[in-house]
């Protein structure tokens, strides 16, 4: 009898050498491919953070467009211990009566950033609001502006808030001279 010649399997040479070849493809597939996810990934993270702060802006000034630079009270860094927290409030106008004058909302809408957790968070007051601070309207429908203790107990206030944006370095307000009452920073 004669011997049966087995054909078309791989010796075990040709084998070692096919997955070398496919372990050094793989490398090379890898180290070229893991920097390109990181910088995508980058590149999503930096455009979430970047709508995140223009939908923030957009918020603060919409509640800055529904009040007048008399209807705004700012506690900022610039006028104040930097531990003390920045504090913009708005309090808006409700509607115009009869007569074309304005008539003040009675409810105040504070901006402020905690530092510790780099949140930008937005609170509506009342419900609420601390102490015995209350928002009357003067006479001459001008709203009253805030005394910057009653901002700081505004910001101290444990209601509830609306985060607004998450990992921020740096809020700041500051009165403006050219055309705008506030620039943001």
């Amino acid at each position: 009898m004669s011997a049966l010649k087995i054909k078309g399997a791989f010796t075990l040479v040709e084998l070692l050498i096919g997955f070398t070849l496919l372990a050094v493809l793989s490398f090379m597939f890898v180290w070229f491919i893991v920097p390109v996810m990181r910088m995508a990934n980058l590149g999503t993270a930096r455009v979430d953070i970047q709508q995140t702060a223009v939908l923030a802006c957009n918020r603060i000034a919409t509640d800055l467009l529904r009040s007048s630079p008399s209807g705004v009270s700012l506690h900022s860094r610039a006028a104040a211990d930097p531990a003390e927290p920045v504090v913009l409030a708005v309090i808006p106008i409700k509607d115009v009566d009869t007569e074309g004058r304005r008539v003040w909302d009675t409810n105040v809408v504070t901006f402020f950033w905690d530092r510790d957790k780099k949140w930008l968070l937005r609170r509506t007051f009342p419900p609420a609001p601390p102490g015995s601070l209350t928002i009357d309207p003067l006479p001459d429908y001008r709203p009253s502006r805030l005394a910057v203790s009653d901002l700081l107990a505004l910001a101290d206030s444990n209601a509830p808030y609306i985060r607004l944006a998450t990992r921020v370095v740096n809020f700041d307000a500051a009165p403006f001279a050219g055309d705008r009452a506030f620039a943001i920073d």
